[in-house]
């Protein structure tokens, strides 16, 4: 019982924001955009219109591991996401948007001198999210979707060559994102 309590003490304090805090940043407005999620991003976004947000998101990710029998391995990898919000009018503090995205991404890893891989992916995503505005000039939300993935994959060891491709649909979530407006 308890725990109902505080989820609508929460929702209530989050509902006294009033609507003032909820007005969207005029157009031409610039942001921000951090995401400290599973893969982190940053970005730079734009109002286009009164209701529709343009912007593009990069992420680059770099981690080393050791294999068995010692060889160490590096990996790298890059995203860029062109991606668009379109805003529904707000309701309170909480104005809804639907989301897409072309994210295209390129990944490298290297196994001492024994094998080397990329991959390479193009893809495409659409969601419906909220964001909220606790004070003007700052959001956060966030928003799950679906999107298909085309892999291309390359691997070399000393003893084979390997190429594939595939592609994946699936569902994903974009977890917490701020953004700052100025």
């Amino acid at each position: 019982m308890r725990a109902w309590a505080s989820v609508l003490a929460v929702v209530a304090g989050l509902s006294a924001a009033g609507p003032a805090a909820a007005q969207l940043p005029e157009r031409g407005a610039w942001s921000l955009q951090l995401s400290p999620a599973e893969n982190p991003r940053v970005g730079a976004w734009r109002m286009a219109s009164e209701r529709t947000n343009l912007g593009v998101a990069v992420g680059v990710g770099v981690t080393r591991s050791e294999q068995e029998g010692g060889d160490e391995g590096t990996s790298w990898s890059l995203t860029v996401s062109p991606p668009v919000k379109r805003y529904a009018p707000p309701v309170g503090p909480f104005p809804p948007y639907l989301f897409g995205s072309v994210p295209l991404g390129i990944q490298r890893e290297e196994f001492g001198d024994d094998a080397e891989g990329s991959d390479c992916t193009v893809g495409a995503a659409l969601a419906g999210g909220l964001d909220w505005f606790p004070v003007r000039g700052v959001s956060v939300g966030g928003h799950p979707g679906f999107h298909v993935v085309r892999n291309a994959s390359r691997s070399e060891t000393r003893f084979t060559d390997l190429e594939s491709t595939s592609t994946v649909l699936g569902t994903f979530g974009s977890g917490l994102t701020l953004h700052i407006y100025f």
